[in-house]
C-alpha cells in the first residue's frame, strides 16, 4: 500500500469514527489514548536523545488532544 493509498485509509477511517455514537465514539477515543499512553512508555524506556524528546513531547499533546476530544463528545 502506497502512501496515498494509506492516506486515504486513514480519511476513511476517521469518517467511520465520527459516525459513531457517544458510546462508540468515547470507546474508540479511549482506545487511542491507551495506546498513546503505551508509545509513551516505550519512547520513555528508550533513553533521552534528542529525537526521543522530540517524540515524547508529541505523544503528550496527542494524548492531551484525545482526552479534550473525550470531555467533548461525552457533553
Amino acid at each position: 500500500m502506497g502512501r496515498p493509498q494509506f492516506g486515504l485509509g486513514i480519511i476513511d477511517d476517521v469518517a467511520s469514527m465520527l459516525s459513531l455514537v457517544g458510546d462508540g465514539l468515547i470507546c474508540a477515543l479511549c482506545d487511542l489514548q491507551s495506546m498513546l499512553k503505551a508509545s509513551l512508555r516505550e519512547v520513555k524506556i528508550e533513553g533521552r536523545s534528542v529525537k526521543q524528546m522530540e517524540m515524547k513531547v508529541k505523544l503528550k499533546s496527542g494524548e492531551m488532544e484525545v482526552y479534550f476530544l473525550m470531555c467533548w463528545v461525552h457533553e
